[in-house]
């Protein structure tokens, strides 16, 4: 099952939570992802949009989450960068109300939020440029860690085990 704490990257990741279902599988069959489908989550955090890729292609969204199924037209991994970007955030932050302290958007209010639709050749070299800079992005926070670490190991060589 994809929960929001899954959507974190762009492509979500495969460690997913699993367990059995007593219901009927017919009566989940739309439900279940496919490849290419986008998944945001609708409560909570805003902003937080991945893609469905082949390692999560059969899992099921959880609660407090869209889908998206784009058309032929629409390039998904540039569709989960747009809804991630910082340009369109405008118009989502005006699409979340409050409820009980928690950020929330409905399915009516996203449909009707519009968003531009260039080539495929452009959304295409869009979400590879996004891709790029988030593979950039894991790589130099994992730098950072192990220079923290490094550090720390330091200080404990310099000071010794803590009491």
């Amino acid at each position: 099952m994809v929960q929001a704490r899954d959507l974190e990257c762009l492509y979500i990741g495969e460690k997913l939570e699993s367990f059995s279902l007593l219901v009927s599988s017919s009566s989940l069959k739309r439900y279940v992802l496919r490849k290419g489908d986008v998944v945001l989550s609708v409560r909570g955090s805003s902003q937080r949009v991945s893609v469905v890729d082949q390692c999560s292609v059969g899992a099921i969204a959880g609660t407090n989450l869209a889908v998206f199924r784009p058309s032929e037209r629409l390039d998904s991994l540039f569709l989960a960068v747009l809804l991630r970007s910082d340009w369109l955030s405008g118009a989502l932050s005006r699409l979340y109300g409050q409820s009980s302290g928690t950020r929330s958007v409905s399915l009516a209010q996203l449909r009707l939020l519009e968003v531009p639709v260039p080539s495929l050749v452009v959304q295409r070299e869009v979400g590879a440029l996004f891709l790029a800079l988030e593979r950039f992005r894991m790589a130099t926070l994992g730098m950072l860690e192990s220079r923290q670490q490094l550090a720390e190991l330091s200080l404990i060589k310099l000071l010794g085990e803590p009491l």
